[in-house]
């Protein structure tokens, strides 16, 4: 049986969103990984970047609440869960019809720099 996005909700900062559409967009440039111990002409070391975290997560939603531009919080849609800002948000109210919106939030990376 194929899977289908029916009854998908969004959850950010206490709020949940009833989804209409939703988006994870995710970084498909390399990591260079060459360090200075590399013999002279050797070949550089790339490294796929990580696919644990997408760097947008997008979503049209039904409902008043719309988050605010420059919101960070924890949000959770589909089988997606992580930290992220608000980086857009828009609403549409037309009559006859009901409240929707859209907004693009920004993934916070989970992982962490390494200083020397």
């Amino acid at each position: 049986m194929a899977d289908d996005s029916q009854g998908t909700v969004c959850v950010f900062s206490g709020f949940t969103y009833t989804v209409t559409n939703a988006g994870l967009s995710e970084s498909t440039g390399e990591l260079d990984g060459s360090h200075i111990g590399q013999a002279a002409g050797s070949y550089r070391l790339m490294q796929a970047a990580s696919l644990f975290d997408p760097d947008e997560v997008t979503f049209a939603y039904l409902g008043k609440v719309r988050p605010k531009r420059g919101a960070t919080g924890t949000i959770s849609v589909g089988n997606y869960t992580g930290s992220a800002t608000v980086v857009n948000s828009s609403s549409t109210f037309s009559v006859g019809d009901l409240v929707q919106g859209n907004v693009t939030f920004k993934v916070i990376p989970t992982y962490t720099a390494t200083t020397f």
